[in-house]
């Protein structure tokens, strides 16, 4: 551990507590073994998704612990928003711990089959569900995993999820064998530096023109908007939920504003995002 760098040292300290969490998960469930859901943010000020569904509550997210189920995290673990959420609030915190734990859980007692049930369970413990974003943290963390969500895509075909993501070889291993559901939008998370240079940054980046020959988009994460004028801006998840042509769709890559949290000096373009629409950006 590193003395003279306390964000690091807590993110050590963070991938402990997961390790935990992976030898004895029942220990960190909040009640029972559900998952557990959340409103999603975005819906709150996104003029409800633009007409995908009526009240802010039909759009709900659902969150793992970030940084250990993200094996493609590369130099984004070093900033990650998501890390300082769950540090700011116990109860984010808590509640990722519980679906990391309950996934695990599931997973040992039933397979992929169980997983994708407890999944479709909390979905429907909402009663009227229209778009569920995968992931404001955490990632695709294994193969059954993915496998799961695929799953449940096509048993829920009426309802959008959509996420990003640096799990590209897990993407790959999975999208490459079957028919991808039209419902689950999987938008490949990639950055640019300060100069505005390409900086994917992952440790699977070479999956990247595999994944975009299938039919995945790109999300460029920006420093600035005056950065790749010629893609369209993710407008409150407007791009991020347009369907990318594996999903039948013609979306084109798209960029979004990085969070300050970490760079508020060299970051300006999560502050032109919120005078553009008025919410944050990750």
């Amino acid at each position: 551990m590193d003395n003279n760098n306390p964000i690091s040292n807590g993110i050590e300290r963070f991938k402990n507590t997961l390790a935990e969490i992976s030898l004895n998960p029942e220990s960190f469930l909040a009640d029972d073994n559900g998952l557990k859901l959340s409103n999603n943010h975005k819906c709150r000020n996104g003029h409800y998704m633009h007409g995908r569904i009526e009240r802010k509550n039909q759009c709900v997210s659902f969150d793992i612990c970030p940084l250990n189920t993200c094996p493609g995290m590369g130099a984004c673990g070093r900033g990650c928003y998501d890390y300082v959420h769950g540090r700011t609030y116990p109860n984010v915190k808590k509640l990722q711990e519980h679906n990391f734990a309950s996934l695990l859980i599931n997973y040992r007692a039933g397979g992929v089959q169980k997983v994708t049930e407890s999944i479709i369970r909390a979905i429907k413990s909402k009663k009227v569900i229209k778009v569920v974003r995968i992931h404001a943290g955490g990632d695709f963390f294994t193969k059954w995993y993915l496998e799961a969500w695929v799953n449940v895509a096509r048993l829920m075909p009426d309802v959008t999820f959509y996420g990003y993501s640096k799990s590209f070889h897990i993407l790959y291993a999975v999208a490459s064998k079957i028919n991808w559901p039209s419902n689950l939008i999987i938008n490949l998370s990639v950055g640019v530096t300060p100069e505005g240079e390409l900086w994917h940054g992952g440790l699977y980046d070479e999956f990247i023109p595999k994944l975009q020959d299938l039919g995945f988009n790109l999300c460029h994460v920006v420093w600035g908007l005056d950065e790749y004028p010629e893609l369209p801006y993710n407008d409150e998840e407007r791009m991020a939920i347009t369907p990318s042509k594996i999903n039948g769709g013609n979306k084109p890559d798209f960029k979004i504003g990085i969070h300050s949290y970490f760079y508020p000096a060299m970051s300006k373009a999560h502050h032109d995002a919120e005078k553009l629409d008025g919410v944050h950006h990750c």
